[in-house]
């Protein structure tokens, strides 16, 4: 079972130039009737490298006025149309659309959501086998099998928008966001923040750069020095609850590279009991801010599944590479 995607705020996600603001844990837009947007990149844990889906879950925890907005969610395949849309039927109503043939249908009934909602997607594409399920607050509202989901297949980005109502743009809030191929329906994705200095071996700055609760470009962390790490401590996760499991553990950024001299890249890196684990590959860096996500699916330490949250509760942040 692997996992994608994790996002909370803006440092998850790939985001429009302008609009896209956040706070601790999740992302929101708001003003205009531009839609802004925030991108969920899915990327294979092993390798890095971004993945084009024909099954997978999509979990996103959805609030303010804009959840009554129209089509708030859209999802793009690898030839970059858009394929899956959630799209408003009324005040806090929507509906699943799906594109068959080049036209978008929709599929199961209108759905009531209320404002504040967890909704749980599931596609698998193909062309006479295929599955749609849209879940509302844990609830499936929409279960349908045996269909022709071929234009479905392929799907390498998830958009998360500003909603519109009308002719005004709504306050609209995400957060909890995760891309899997297991059953994400009661889901969470808990944060934890750097909130002070547990090793610097040649990053200028510190915590203080990176521990704004809203993202703030004007300050960050920088370094010349390929291999230099800076790690972070964080506020301790509490213990999972009973016959709770971690599936997945990720480490995000809003980074970016000037270009010129090496390094020009990262690792995320944990440390756990002492030690430290960088992932196998580089987050995506470009030029200007984005932000990049590495997911560790499993505890690099050991080699297995998570256990709990004490490895978890280790420092975390980055090695520069070249």
């Amino acid at each position: 079972m692997a996992t994608y995607f994790i996002g909370g705020g803006i440092e998850s996600f790939v985001a429009s130039p302008a609009g896209a603001s956040d706070g601790e844990g999740y992302v929101s837009f708001e003003g205009s009737q531009k839609p802004y947007y925030a991108d969920c990149i899915p990327r294979d844990p092993a390798t890095g490298a971004q993945v084009a889906l024909d099954s997978f879950w999509f979990h996103v925890m959805v609030g303010g006025e804009g959840a009554r907005g129209r089509n708030g969610i859209i999802m793009f395949n690898a030839a970059d149309q858009e394929v899956v849309q959630i799209a408003n039927m009324g005040e806090e109503l929507s509906q699943l659309n799906v594109k068959r043939n080049g036209a978008w249908v929709p599929v199961g009934n209108v759905v009531a959501t209320g404002r504040e909602f967890a909704l749980d997607i599931r596609i698998v594409a193909h062309p006479s086998q295929g599955r749609l399920s849209l879940c509302v607050n844990g609830v499936t509202v929409v279960e349908q099998g045996g269909l022709d989901t071929s234009e479905l297949a392929g799907i390498n980005r998830i958009r998360l928008q500003s909603a519109i109502d009308g002719n005004a743009s709504r306050y609209t809030r995400y957060s909890g966001a995760i891309i899997a191929t297991y059953n994400t329906i009661g889901h969470t994705v808990r944060l934890r923040t750097p909130q002070s200095d547990a090793l610097n071996t040649g990053w200028t700055g510190s915590y203080v750069d990176v521990d704004e609760g809203q993202n703030n470009d004007t300050d960050a962390l920088n370094t010349s020095t390929t291999g230099a790490v800076i790690l972070f401590g964080g506020n301790a996760l509490s213990p999972t609850s009973p016959g709770n499991v971690v599936k997945a553990v990720s480490v995000a950024a809003r980074i970016r590279n000037d270009g010129g001299a090496i390094p020009r890249n990262a690792m995320a890196t944990l440390g756990i009991g002492g030690a430290f684990y960088s992932a196998p590959y580089n987050f995506n860096v470009g030029p200007g801010y984005a932000g990049a996500v590495t997911v560790f699916d499993r505890d690099p330490s050991t080699g297995a599944a998570w256990n709990g949250v004490g490895n978890i509760n280790g420092s975390f942040g980055l090695t520069a590479t070249e």
